[in-house]
């Protein structure tokens, strides 16, 4: 049987910055096998002036980089989240997945994605073509992510080696495979 064509990264609070290097990592090494990307990876910008950093998102497939983070003022320090910002970066990933993607990687299954916006549809989209999907998921939203997801989904450590395994395997058989220097046929049991 093929693996679950849906992976969630876990991650405990407070080790974002941590699942962001992971997935910065993992885009490198699928773009330089040739795979087309879809969706957005995760950086902080520090500002002097501020309490805490801005999150910046950049659009795997086009290379735009864009802030999802509210200017509420040097001493906000509840959400920040533009919720605007962040549903133009999930429109951009969908017509990526529209235009046809070999993989999609969301940066996070937060807040916005628990209530149903964000990027769940985009993942909701990937499931139903069959284009394997990584999300990172903060174990604070892990109930919502299973009732998401249901059986769909392998949970995987943040460990990159473990990451990278799962997308050879999820990707092993499709028509880039052999071009991307991936498996032909699934390596699972």
């Amino acid at each position: 049987m093929p693996p679950p064509r849906l992976a969630a990264v876990l991650y405990e609070p407070g080790c974002g910055r941590v699942v962001d290097q992971l997935l910065v990592g993992l885009v490198r090494s699928l773009a330089e096998r040739g795979l087309k990307l879809a969706g957005t990876i995760q950086s902080a910008a520090e500002r002097e002036d501020r309490c805490a950093c801005d999150m910046i998102v950049t659009d795997l497939a086009t290379g735009e980089a864009r802030s999802i983070s509210e200017d509420r003022g040097p001493l906000a320090t509840g959400c920040r989240l533009d919720s605007s910002a962040l549903e133009a970066a999930a429109g951009s990933t969908m017509a990526a997945l529209e235009a046809g993607a070999d993989l999609l990687i969301v940066n996070k299954f937060g807040k916005r994605e628990a209530e149903g916006g964000g990027f769940r549809a985009a993942l909701a989209f990937a499931l139903g073509e069959g284009i394997p999907a990584v999300v990172a998921v903060n174990r604070s939203q892990i109930e919502a992510w299973r009732q998401f997801a249901g059986d769909l989904a392998r949970e995987l450590p943040a460990d990159a080696a473990d990451v990278e395994r799962w997308c050879e395997e999820a990707l092993a058989g499709t028509p880039r495979a052999r071009t991307a220097g991936l498996p032909l046929a699934s390596t699972a049991p």
